[in-house]
């Protein structure tokens, strides 16, 4: 019996511009609205990431799952959230994945 080899994945380094404004950013934003990249920004650094793909997202969502069944077993009183996070100072922006 000979073992299966296991892909390994890639895994890209995020695109890091310094020194940028927010309007700098907004700006870059609306350039780059298109499926598949993520934008982050803190502290005048703007984070570029290519999305993850399916198999992230399956397993994310599955782990959300799973804890959000034991937390409603457990009698804990949660709600579940995702999306866009953005502050209400122009200090930092980013997408969350799921959370409670």
């Amino acid at each position: 019996m000979t073992p299966a080899a296991i892909a390994t994945p890639t895994k890209e380094s995020p695109l890091l511009f310094e020194g940028l404004t927010w309007r700098e950013f907004k700006a870059v934003e609306q350039l780059l609205d298109r499926p598949g990249y993520r934008l982050s920004f803190l502290d005048g650094v703007l984070e570029i990431r290519r999305m993850p793909g399916e198999p992230h997202e399956t397993v994310k969502k599955r782990i959300a799952a799973l804890l959000e069944l034991y937390l409603l077993m457990a009698g804990f009183d949660f709600t579940p959230k995702s999306g866009l996070c953005e502050r209400e100072t122009p200090k930092e922006l980013g997408y969350k994945d799921s959370h409670f």
